[in-house]
């Protein structure tokens, strides 16, 4: 391809060439400073005579400008360009934030509340670290030390959650076809979240006294609630005085945790609990448990850890009270685990059988009755106390505590 002829102008630095199609294209040559004593010459497009209404007096101007310093290079303002145009996880946050929208219940939702789990893991812990990086840039061994540093002072449960909205992040932007996936699994901390930590005789007992005497009525509501429904928090304070329903005896939950957009659950609605709910002090919110703006409560966490305070259950976390509740009523023996299941809203049922050992007590009833219809067909004749095929009388517990009893050995056929 022959060269292109440069035609000088009647401005130092400053030439132009005729492309294909007839039109002046300007080009400026100047120097800029590298190191001390040297220089490098540059050589940049500026502009079309006919595309960028361009003239030599004009590139003239920009060579002065470059020169001085006071307007970047091309090369310069490309890597600018580029760098502008990259989706770090900082444009992905912003870009997410801004489709996801505010949430259709929650009218007066604000950035920062407590409502905005993913603000707060966020701007704590994920923007400092990699808000300017591409998602390209972020290695796997950036991320375990990441997760490590973290989990000195974080719980592996928000740590788990921060690496999630990380991954969320980048997922979006993939989605969008703005970055690329991580090419490496992420890893998780690792933690039971089958433990269980109910309130045992004591700490309740220290608790409804603590409650009968905290002076917010609302806040004290919201901790009955919980014990009486074992309802998560965040179902709690969305609660609306119409998801009441008194006749029926039920509370309607819109959207609860695990279920699709638009799906409504139910619950019974505790006796005890409806008198309670009854006697709130009266409000112009939709919400039964309203915060400012009409909005619903979103400190109410303040409360409970003043109220752990007074009651000396600082161990406990709010989500205990749900614990609380399940195990009394597995222990109660009068539901099963699929009963179970149901009232506590569970979509998994592995994450209901931490509470299956709580149930013995039914299932020692039902195979008692079991037992009984047999040794009661195995009798002689009616009125008759000791059964066939020699089988021994029942042990109670307080026979299995005697020290002279000894059960018989596998094999020798007979106690001693």
């Amino acid at each position: 391809m022959p060269t292109l002829k440069r035609h000088k102008t009647r401005y130092p630095g400053v030439h132009y060439i005729l492309n294909s199609q007839g039109r002046k294209v300007f080009y400026i040559i100047y120097w800029i400073k590298k190191n001390a004593g040297q220089f490098k010459k540059v050589e940049e497009k500026v502009g079309d005579a006919k595309r960028n209404d361009m003239t030599a007096a004009r590139a003239a101007a920009i060579r002065s400008r470059r020169m001085s310093g006071e307007e970047k290079s091309n090369r310069e303002m490309r890597i600018e360009a580029r760098k502008t145009a990259e989706w770090t996880i900082g444009r992905l946050w912003e870009e997410y934030r801004s489709q996801k929208g505010k949430p259709p219940d929650k009218p007066n939702y604000q950035i920062g509340t407590y409502a905005d789990a993913d603000y707060f893991a966020y701007a704590g812990h994920l923007k400092e670290r990699f808000a300017k990086k591409h998602p390209s840039e972020i290695s796997s061994i950036e991320l375990g030390r990441f997760r490590n540093e973290k989990l000195k002072a974080l719980s592996p449960q928000y740590v788990k959650h921060c690496l999630t909205l990380l991954v969320r992040l980048v997922r979006f932007g993939a989605k969008h076809k703005l970055v690329s996936l991580f090419d490496f699994q992420v890893e998780y901390p690792r933690f039971d979240n089958k433990v269980t930590n109910p309130l045992n005789a004591m700490h309740l007992k220290a608790l409804i006294k603590t409650l009968a005497e905290y002076e917010n009525a609302h806040a004290r509501a919201v901790v009955l609630t919980a014990l009486m429904t074992g309802l998560r928090r965040g179902s709690i304070l969305r609660l609306k005085k119409s998801d009441l329903d008194f006749e029926r005896g039920t509370i309607y939950l819109n959207r609860p945790k695990g279920t699709p957009t638009g799906a409504i659950e139910t619950i019974p609605f505790p006796l005890p609990l409806q008198g309670i709910l009854r006697g709130l002090p009266p409000n112009d919110s939709d919400y039964l448990f309203p915060g400012r703006g009409g909005d619903f409560m979103v400190d109410g966490k303040r409360h409970w850890i003043e109220i752990k305070k007074r009651a000396g259950l600082e161990g406990f976390r709010f989500h205990d009270l749900r614990h609380t509740f399940a195990t009394l009523v597995a222990a109660s023996g009068q539901v099963d685990i699929r009963e179970l299941q149901r009232l506590l809203l569970h979509k998994s049922f592995e994450m209901t059988l931490r509470y299956s050992h709580l149930l013995d007590s039914r299932l020692q009833q039902a195979s008692n009755t079991a037992s009984n219809v047999i040794l009661d067909l195995a009798k002689e004749d009616e009125g008759e106390t000791v059964p066939r095929f020699g089988l021994l009388p029942a042990l109670s517990p307080s026979d299995m505590k005697d020290k002279n009893f000894k059960p018989v050995r596998k094999g020798s056929g007979k106690t001693k």
